[in-house]
């Protein structure tokens, strides 16, 4: 469980910028609703099996040194928290930044919604459509 001021740190550090699956899956177990209605990449999916397939792809196509991390502070009201974030390599140049804004019922996230803005990053492309 989490709040809204938290949850984006949270989220980015222990779903994002994790690499080892069973820590990944046990995060997205406490932070992600098993109905979670997640829309990026053009298309929404539902359940938190499907989010969780959808954030291994995304992971899979990241470079071991790329890591995500909060543009700024998240704006918090009640339920909601949106925030903006970065991916970079080794802490250089964004390579892709993006913003999300999230819905949080008993401090699990319930609605996400995210965008990206691609830069020079292809992988990410390539592997979403």
């Amino acid at each position: 469980m989490s709040t809204g001021d938290v949850f984006p740190a949270v989220y980015l550090a222990e779903i994002i910028n994790e690499r080892d699956a069973a820590r990944r899956g046990a995060a997205i177990e406490r932070l992600i609703h098993p109905d979670i209605c997640h829309v990026s990449f053009d298309r929404p999916v539902y359940g938190r099996a499907a989010f969780e397939r959808r954030v291994a792809a995304m992971v899979a196509s990241l470079t071991p040194g790329m890591k995500a991390s909060l543009r700024d502070a998240p704006r918090v009201e009640r339920d909601t928290a949106f925030f903006r974030w970065q991916l970079s390599e080794d802490g250089n140049r964004p390579v892709a930044t993006g913003g999300a804004f999230v819905v949080l019922t008993a401090g699990v996230a319930t609605w996400f919604y995210a965008t990206l803005d691609r830069m020079d990053f292809e992988p990410i492309e390539s592997r979403h459509r």
